[in-house]
């Protein structure tokens, strides 16, 4: 299978996800209020809503700064392996649909700097272990 095609379906794949309802479980477990979530590595709050009126009136409540921003819905175990699909094996579908489509515990909710982070990390081992 060339690169494009294979481009194109992991792209389809991950456009499916977002209306996946354990992921959407997942980001509502750490709602705290109106557009704002938790994120669950260094706690801080996100708003990712539109209005600063309304943020201003939550970080009153929480008294607390909040992040304005996106939050990311990661999966806790990549779904590409770290080590790929094994030593000589080929890309295996399988694999990587079971990773995409995990059950609502194989989610975290991050805020943007905790998921960059954690995404360079699982890419540094990946050149690693290549």
């Amino acid at each position: 299978m060339d690169n494009k095609f294979k481009g194109r379906i992991i792209n389809a794949l991950r456009k499916l996800t977002y209306y996946y309802p354990a992921r959407n479980e997942a980001k509502r477990r750490q709602k705290v209020a109106p557009s704002t979530h938790q994120c669950q590595s260094c706690h801080v709050l996100v708003y990712d809503g539109r209005s600063d009126k309304i943020m201003k009136q939550i970080e009153e409540d929480f008294d607390c700064d909040i992040l304005k921003g996106k939050v990311h819905i990661d999966h806790i175990m990549p779904v590409v392996p770290i080590t790929g699909f094994g030593v000589g094996k080929e890309w295996d579908w399988n694999i990587y649909i079971h990773n995409m489509f995990c059950p609502v515990e194989g989610f975290q909710v991050l805020c943007e700097s905790c998921h960059a982070e954690k995404t360079k990390g699982e890419n540094e081992l990946r050149k690693i272990h290549k």
